[in-house]
């Protein structure tokens, strides 16, 4: 991604339109795996070191999260995904999430790769959805989670336009399939959101990194950019550093409200100078825009 310093262009829509939208100069994942970073994102809270609270006893604790706080007050809230709804879903649905949606729910017939269904089909119910909860009135949260870059396929007359001779070339393949997806998406999403009688916040950020060549913070670090449908949302990359535990609070910052118990903070906040964490087995890091601590929690 050329607007994170990536040296081949591979997303250039993504790049464009981070740069008239908000972002952060870096933003980090909590952890690896998808139940992880939905955790984080819509709770707010970060993952135990060396471990995940879905499938664990944690995942019985009472947790208040962005879904349940908005369910509570009417709004509809769904998460949609391409794959079966199994694990991901369900857990999805303890966090406060309504609906939840998989590939056997599409009524359509969709092109899938190794781990489900990939990003046009599921962007196409996704618009779906959007126009079922528009005609009721109410507000809506969805959160759709993709999947051409889950996998390292691409549908068969689809070349690999960077080749697949190693694995960096494919994935760039695999990446530039998808962006090429999210650019036939978003202006179908904008043209929507458009007809609603109030604003709409959008946010793209990834729920975990894939491999990557090199290890250390590298392998935590993904995307982000938020707009909003009327604008309200100043185009700015605010030089600081962000975590998926923020996002949560800039939503509500951005709804008017605030929740004391969120452990991130929200990026429409000036005098937040910004800071992410993030374990990997018992190594806990912690970090600023330029500065980074790792210790070892076992050891001290």
């Amino acid at each position: 991604m050329q607007s994170y310093s990536g040296v081949v262009n591979v997303t250039p829509f993504f790049d464009q339109l981070r740069s008239r939208s908000f972002s952060t100069y870096s933003t980090y994942a909590d952890a690896y795996r998808t139940v992880q970073g939905t955790f984080s994102t819509f709770c707010s809270y970060p993952n135990p070191i060396n471990g995940f609270m879905a499938n664990s006893q944690l995942q019985n604790a009472s947790y208040s999260c962005l879904p349940h706080i908005l369910a509570e007050r009417g709004w509809q809230t769904a998460f949609i995904q391409g794959s079966g709804r199994g694990s991901v879903g369900a857990f999805a649905q303890t966090l406060g999430f309504e609906e939840s949606y998989g590939k056997y729910d599409y009524p359509f017939k969709a092109v899938h790769n190794e781990w489900g269904f990939m990003d046009d089909d599921i962007y196409r119910f996704s618009l779906n959805q959007i126009d079922k909860f528009s005609q009721t009135g109410k507000p809506f949260l969805i959160t759709i989670n993709t999947g051409t870059t889950h996998g390292s396929l691409l549908p068969d007359n689809i070349d690999y336009v960077f080749g697949r001779e190693n694995i960096i070339n494919e994935r760039r393949s695999v990446m530039k399939y998808a962006d090429d997806a999210l650019k036939r998406f978003i202006p179908k999403l904008d043209a929507k959101l458009a007809q609603l009688d109030k604003p709409t916040i959008v946010i793209l950020l990834s729920d975990h990194t894939a491999k990557t060549i090199s290890s250390g913070f590298v392998k935590n670090s993904i995307p982000l950019l938020i707009y909003a449908s009327d604008q309200s949302i100043p185009n700015e990359n605010r030089s600081i550093t962000s975590s998926q535990r923020d996002i949560a609070p800039t939503i509500i910052d951005w709804l008017g409200g605030y929740v004391p118990w969120f452990t991130g903070n929200s990026l429409f906040d000036d005098s937040y100078n910004g800071r992410s964490s993030f374990s990997y087995g018992t190594n806990f890091f912690w970090l600023t825009k330029d500065h980074g601590i790792e210790i070892d929690s076992a050891t001290g």
